[in-house]
């Protein structure tokens, strides 16, 4: 950190506003809960007049930016500073799981560091100088699987509340989903997303951007040097291949649903199966019931002979 003190001079009082004489919101703090290898909850503060975040090669300076990437890019690219901004090594279960790498989180081995049920929590918060919003998710495993399916999700948007972070923590550690449905039903300034696209929606609204603002944002956070405009823009947005990771993941998710629709197969078959039980089951009851009207008659035989007679 730049010694603000010391240097009075290059940091004049920061001032929190726009073109137009309206209050701008300036990132304040990142906040992480069992991040990639932040074990247990830690806290970067940030100045508004600039902060510098510097350490050795695997301090987790990059995972602090991936952290807030988590918050605000749709479809968020790891580790794009030590990979050169273009191909991304490392997924979010990783994080969770506590590696480092995209091929840790797929094998058995010593550098998981949260082998079993997990939760992770990602919070940043925002101010202009009177409002305060923050932006949030929680991560969490159930069992100690390292698909991508494994992982459930819920997301979180806060006006004028206190970092809410420890809060969502206990709430989840006490009543699992349920419980963090019934705390933002209950809080005014609180809403809950299910959906990532939901809340991206509300985030992007908020602050007045386009869909593209924030992966333009990922990207440009994966830059080691800035040698001219012109290359940002032809790498930022003119070769973009966002698009293409997209498209990747699309086909991705048709393998998904053709696994599910397979198991939907094996389901129908299964129930087909069964019907003749069913079936089964209803002819039995209408032949006990006529049994049972049988054997009424013939107890009434004897006294109708009797009368008879």
């Amino acid at each position: 950190m730049t010694d603000y003190e010391e240097f009075p001079e290059l940091f004049p009082p920061a001032e929190i506003s726009s073109r137009e004489g309206d209050p701008s919101f300036l990132l304040t703090g990142i906040d992480v809960f069992n991040w990639g290898p932040f074990h247990g909850r830690h806290r970067c503060s940030i100045d508004p007049r600039g902060t510098a975040i510097v350490g050795p090669t695997g301090s987790g300076k990059t995972t602090l930016v991936d952290a807030l990437m988590t918050l605000l890019a749709p479809y968020q690219r790891y580790n794009l500073a030590s990979t050169g901004g273009h191909e991304s090594d490392r997924d979010l279960i990783s994080y969770v799981r506590g590696v480092s790498g995209v091929e840790n989180a797929r094998e058995e081995n010593s550098h998981v560091a949260r082998p079993a049920k997990t939760l992770t929590g990602l919070t940043a918060g925002y101010t202009d100088g009177t409002r305060t919003i923050v932006i949030a998710c929680l991560l969490w495993v159930e069992g100690a699987g390292n698909a991508a399916d494994d992982l459930k999700k819920t997301w979180f948007f806060a006006r004028d509340l206190a970092d809410p972070l420890d809060t969502l923590l206990g709430l989840h550690h006490e009543g699992d989903k349920a419980a963090l449905t019934r705390h933002a039903r209950d809080t005014p300034g609180l809403r809950l997303f299910p959906s990532k696209k939901e809340y991206l929606a509300q985030v992007r609204g908020f602050f007045e951007v386009g869909e593209n603002a924030f992966s333009l944002l990922n990207r440009a956070a994966g830059l080691k040097q800035i040698n001219s405009i012109d290359q940002i823009f032809r790498e930022l947005v003119l070769d973009d291949h966002s698009a293409f990771d997209r498209a990747g993941e699309v086909a991705r998710e048709f393998d998904t649903l053709h696994g599910i629709h397979e198991e939907l197969q094996i389901s129908r078959r299964q129930r087909d199966s069964l019907l003749p039980v069913r079936q089964g089951r209803a002819d039995w009851g209408k032949a006990a019931a006529r049994l049972a009207e049988r054997i009424r008659l013939k107890e009434m035989l004897p006294v109708w002979f009797a009368a008879a007679a």
